[in-house]
């Protein structure tokens, strides 16, 4: 082992290459896990697969991890539990509800900027407008409201 910098700094990266490639601190794959969290466990149906910790749960998730690293999709795996313990052992039930919701909210709040932005370049033109319209006030125009202020002034005189 070096003490230089650089040899602090090689052994460093060296340690979290192999920590991140550590088949413990892995995990499940990505497709396991979210399988996992959607399916009870069927021991006694208190948690999800994915964080129970009873030996039927390690079994399931070693099965679920097997079958899809075979190539099984996790549609099929999902099938074959409901098939072996029922409906009940789905947690997640189908997320087009969800889905459907998130669509329309995402609707509403794209046709309320847009009515929103409509409005305000409506509310701008009408102030612009009003702006042009409008006498200015030092323009050195003088109408017949001001002979007739000034004659009143000078009969006050």
């Amino acid at each position: 082992m070096s003490t230089t910098p650089f040899g602090l700094a090689r052994t460093a990266l060296l340690g979290a290459a192999l920590l991140a490639t550590s088949p413990v601190l892995a995990g499940p794959p990505p497709s396991a896990a979210a399988l996992e969290s959607r399916l009870y466990a069927p021991c006694c149906y208190g948690g999800t697969l994915y964080g129970h910790e009873s030996e039927v749960a390690r079994e399931l998730r070693s099965e679920i991890e097997t079958r899809l690293a075979q190539g099984e999709t996790s549609e099929a795996i999902q099938s074959d539990f409901v098939a072996r313990y029922g409906e009940r052992v789905v947690a997640a039930r189908s997320d087009r509800p969800m889905r459907a919701m998130s669509l329309l909210v995402t609707a509403l709040v794209a046709m309320a900027a847009i009515g929103l932005g409509l409005v305000l370049r409506r509310w701008r033109r009408a102030y612009d407008a009003r702006a042009v319209a409008a006498p200015r006030a030092n323009d050195g125009a003088r109408d017949e409201l001001d002979e007739r202020i000034d004659a009143d002034l000078a009969e006050t005189d």
